[in-house]
């Protein structure tokens, strides 16, 4: 009997789709901490997403017995990642026009700078 981890192996895609998840996870996970209230509502918002994706009732490592679930799911959390990563591009975009000194553009920046590693937030 092979291991969910072994089932993950022999669909590359499916790996990769989990290690994108698992990067997501992560970089919006420093936004808990960020102490600004618009990035706290973003975050809580990626929460209600990835709860979803929790509650779904197979392993997310196990593509056999997910089927096409975890693919339709994913697009779906994908689809709600993109709409936050929109609201925050702009929050971003506005907060850099309103900075009046460099101190806090830097602090700004410090607090975003594991998000700002995603591809769509990048300039």
């Amino acid at each position: 009997m092979q291991t969910d981890l072994q089932y993950t192996r022999s669909n590359p895609t499916h790996l990769k789709t989990v290690k994108t998840l698992l990067t997501t996870i992560h970089q919006f996970s420093t936004l808990e901490n960020a102490g600004i209230e618009e990035l706290e509502v973003m975050y809580a918002k990626f929460l209600h997403a990835l709860d979803y994706l929790k509650a779904r009732p197979y392993s997310i490592l196990d593509f056999v017995e997910s089927g096409t679930g975890f693919d339709e799911d994913f697009v779906d959390f994908t689809s709600k990642i993109t709409t936050i990563e929109i609201a925050m591009r702009d929050f971003i975009s506005e907060s850099f026009e309103e900075l009046q000194n460099i101190e806090t553009a830097l602090d700004l920046l410090t607090k975003l700078e594991v998000i700002l590693q995603r591809d769509s937030l990048k300039v």
